[in-house]
């Protein structure tokens, strides 16, 4: 009887080690899911349920999910800004879902433009780096005299668009609504290719002295 109890504590400590290596190995051995993307993103562009697949990946998943956004988890990543280029396959980390405030640069053969919000009518709240955006433009009325007001008023035309112009950086731009963010120091850089006649109505139109204004900014595709 001694002999078969001293057995017995060896033989259980023995299938206690086997059923935690079992549950080891088999966590490794099941897939467990998380997200990559099914296109390819430029940085800017936004996360969506379009644009997000699952894929399997084995090993630790306490490992694995400190490093990878997990899909059940996926919803976190929803229209949050792609903070790097990305291809189709590409896993998704966690830091592209903690993504910081995005500066784009200018490519070869265009330069950056910079428009301040303080005279602006209308900002949309959740313009971005990466999005494109057009300009409203109109005739400020306070710089027409005699003739030129009273032809204008006659025969008014809608405001102009200017555009698509590609954002490079929002900056000072943190306000809750539209009518603030007209009032605040933001501003907006935007890129445009040097010899775009695009480039030259916007400057025209950021002139103070021009009758043309600015009037505000939209996204824009």
């Amino acid at each position: 009887m001694n002999h078969l109890t001293k057995l017995a504590l060896p033989i259980g400590l023995g299938l206690v080690a086997a059923f935690l290596n079992y549950k080891t190995v088999s966590a490794r051995i099941q897939p467990q899911y998380f997200v990559r993307v099914s296109e390819d993103l430029k940085a800017g562009e936004s996360f969506s349920g379009d644009n997000l697949k699952k894929v399997a990946l084995h090993g630790e998943r306490s490992d694995l999910a400190k490093t990878f956004v997990p899909w059940k988890e996926r919803a976190v990543l929803y229209q949050r800004p792609v903070p790097r280029n990305l291809q189709a396959g590409d896993i998704v980390f966690w830091r592209d879902a903690t993504a910081p405030t995005l500066k784009l640069s200018a490519e070869p053969g265009e330069l950056e433009f910079h428009v301040a919000f303080r005279d602006l009518q209308a900002v949309p709240k959740d313009i971005r780096a990466g999005q494109q955006v057009s300009f409203r433009v109109g005739t400020d009325t306070t710089k027409l005299r005699g003739d030129a007001r009273t032809n204008y008023v006659a025969n008014a035309t809608t405001d102009q668009k200017i555009g698509p112009f590609r954002v490079l950086e929002v900056g000072g731009f943190d306000v809750s609504g539209e009518e603030d963010a007209a009032r605040s120091n933001g501003y907006i850089k935007v890129a445009v290719k040097w010899d775009d006649e695009r480039m030259e109505r916007l400057s025209q139109a950021m002139e103070t002295h021009s009758v043309e204004r600015v009037l505000g900014v939209f996204l824009d595709g």
